[in-house]
């Protein structure tokens, strides 16, 4: 669906609302969000790449907002997880690795090219970040 505004969505759509999964481009922010939607919000597993403050956050939604665990890549490509309350970290921040110059270019030219990409957060280990990055215990 294309918007007046030039935003667009593509994905699942129920009684005039997003809903189940979907992609929105924000043409207004230039926010683009790609997860679940429950009633027209964002709920459930989702990546958003947030344009204000140039980052990826990827993990946990509920009622529009971030909540619960999630992933936070940066524009100077450091990746970090945490848990959020009401759309802001709660505790503390841990620390996974700091990308390349060239492996944040990438990461975010993919995200906001199609949504989807990976990240190497150890060298032995790749996780496709569509699947969500590795959780803390592994």
């Amino acid at each position: 669906m294309l918007f007046a505004n030039g935003s667009s969505y593509e994905g699942g759509w129920a009684n005039e609302r997003r809903h189940v999964s979907g992609l929105n481009r924000d043409a207004v922010t230039g926010d683009v969000y790609n997860g679940g939607y429950l009633d027209g919000k964002r709920n459930g597993k989702g990546r958003m790449y947030n344009n204000e403050k140039q980052e990826i956050y990827d993990g946990d939604w509920s009622n529009d907002r971030r909540q619960g665990e999630g992933f936070i890549i940066n524009r100077k490509g450091v990746v970090c997880s945490g848990d959020f309350r009401t759309d802001h970290m709660e505790g503390k921040l841990t620390y996974w690795k700091t990308l390349s110059k060239a492996e944040t270019d990438e990461v975010f030219s993919v995200i906001l090219d199609t949504n989807d990409a990976f990240i190497v957060v150890d060298k032995v280990k790749t996780q496709h970040l569509l699947n969500g990055l590795p959780s803390r215990a592994e």
